[in-house]
């Protein structure tokens, strides 16, 4: 009896240790994607069905090889595509108005997903997700290394058009969404239409040109947060063969336009967190294909910019017509950017890509595939080139970090307050008194002991040195409570990961683990 019930307790150990490493974080198993590339890289997110958007990811994370698991974007959307046409006979607003799921979004066949995996939502093949090799990372003289890419694709027809909304991961850590547009022409004029179009057969069979203006939806959580989330714009200027950069940090809501001639991109930086040079993670959002662009009536604001910073609510969705589906104040996003401030905010970025078809006789009786997009780029998310299979020697700026801890009146704490600093060989230099207790270095930490008596904050310097011998100060902050109210958390500001949910199927193992040892003490 006992053999039998010591095997039925390791195969429940068995369940409870893989629960733990494959079930999905946010969402079901059926609507999880993980995937690992040979160079070591993870992406790993949720996706679920909207009937408006089609297809929407959300809590996205990113694992460098031998590196920390850390959100980028809590949800990502298609929010609108935006259909007017030159002769002003009609101007859709295909995912307000229409929609890219439910009837609208397409079963997938096994050859639209050759070589991948394909995910369902209600019986329906809805997505397909496939992992590939896409050229070179680098190559330098003969080193070089394979770039790979998670290809996650969903398809929604609205009219005679077929929309493939793509997202690609790179195994370097970039993002970029597209939207590859096919079918066959919605509209078509007379021969007094040709000025507005092109002819496409016969004498008066005019395909009419329009404009596709692609908007999506990115929520960004750097790092697990969008609260400490910033938002800055980077131009370029020219002056006597010289180039500058210049920086512009936004508080507020903003709406902005690509520019060419200063080559502009748009930060959204961590206000926290740090690659080990230092240097704040963050990633960038590039327009480089924006050459075209469409600017419509006045009843049409949202086409005035390229890019919409706001403030995340939960009910701004879609970039115009929101109040057809949402119920919501706002309209599109010329009301969702209102100047609010964004400091301390979840922020939002909205992002616009447009594509001007001018119909030619190749676009009959289908035309060919094209393709909006722009990327999403990692900038010092890394300490060096995430492709290399080897870790550099690396000369890291020397910074200190303040830490903030709790301490219990009646123990003492030791504080790894290293452990959020960096720099090359990095050593304590001085450590001064604190005012309510004593503090002192013990193997390589900072134990702290409050006076006898003593509860609230106390604040005392510390300073670091780098092989080269420039010094960097920082404080720490330490609480002093109660014993009884917890205190003792000296991990030094550092996020030591992990949670403290146990998901029901654990619990129903240690359940039944707990039953099959009770039973084993009974026949004992």
């Amino acid at each position: 009896m006992n053999k039998k019930l010591l095997a039925v307790a390791c195969i429940l150990l068995s369940i409870l240790s893989v629960s733990k490493v494959s079930a999905a974080e946010f969402c079901a198993d059926e609507y999880y994607i993980d995937q690992t590339m040979p160079n070591g890289t993870r992406w790993d997110m949720c996706w679920t069905h909207d009937a408006a958007q089609g297809v929407r990811y959300h809590n996205i994370h990113y694992t460098p090889k031998d590196d920390s698991r850390r959100m980028v974007l809590y949800d990502a959307s298609v929010a609108q595509i935006h259909v007017p046409y030159d002769d002003n006979g009609a101007r859709y607003h295909d995912v307000s108005d229409y929609g890219l799921g439910d009837e609208n979004l397409l079963s997938l066949s096994a050859g639209d997903c050759v070589g991948g995996t394909r995910s369902y939502y209600n019986s329906k093949a809805a997505i397909c997700r496939s992992m590939s090799k896409d050229g070179s990372a680098y190559r330098h003289n003969e080193v070089r290394q394979d770039l790979h890419m998670l290809k996650v694709f969903s398809v929604s027809r609205v009219g005679e058009y077929l929309y493939a909304a793509e997202w690609r991961f790179y195994s370097d850590g970039r993002i970029v969404p597209s939207i590859i547009a096919t079918g066959a022409l919605q509209r078509y004029g007379g021969a007094s239409a040709e000025q507005h179009g092109w002819l496409i057969a016969g004498t008066s069979s005019i395909g009419l040109s329009h404009m596709h203006n692609f908007y999506w939806r990115l929520d960004f959580d750097l790092n697990g947060s969008g609260s400490n989330d910033q938002v800055q714009e980077i131009n370029y200027s020219e002056y006597a063969g010289k180039r500058y950069r210049q920086m512009t940090s936004f508080n507020n809501e903003v709406a902005r336009s690509v520019n060419p001639t200063t080559m502009r991109s748009w930060l959204i930086k961590d206000g926290d967190s740090t690659n080990r040079k230092g240097h704040s993670i963050s990633y960038e959002i590039r327009m480089n294909e924006s050459g075209q662009r469409e600017i419509g009536p006045s009843f049409e604001p949202f086409t005035e910019n390229d890019i919409y910073i706001s403030k995340s609510k939960s009910c701004e969705k879609v970039a115009s017509h929101n109040k057809r589906v949402y119920d919501c104040a706002t309209d599109n996003l010329d009301e969702f950017v209102n100047g609010e401030s964004i400091q301390g905010q979840d922020i939002v970025a909205w992002v616009g890509v447009s594509f001007y078809h001018m119909p030619r006789s190749e676009d009959a009786p289908y035309m060919d595939a094209h393709v909006s997009s722009y990327e999403i780029v990692p900038r010092d998310w890394h300490t060096v080139n995430p492709s290399l299979d080897y870790v550099p020697p690396i000369n890291l700026r020397l910074s200190a970090v303040d830490d903030y801890v709790t301490a219990s009146a009646s123990s003492a704490l030791d504080i790894d307050a290293m452990g959020n600093d960096t720099g090359s060989d990095i050593t304590f230099n001085t450590l001064d008194n604190p005012d309510n207790g004593t503090a002192t270095i013990v193997n390589n930490k900072i134990r702290y002991v409050a006076d006898s008596g003593y509860r609230g904050t106390d604040v005392f310097w510390y300073s670091i040195k780098d092989s080269s011998g420039t010094v960097f100060g920082a404080r720490i902050h330490v609480t002093v409570t109660d014993a009884s109210t917890g205190g003792g958390s000296g991990n030094g500001g550092v996020s030591t990961g992990g949670g403290g949910v146990i998901d029901w199927f654990s619990l129903l193992g240690l359940s039944l683990l707990s039953s099959l040892l009770l039973l084993r003490r009974r026949h004992a």
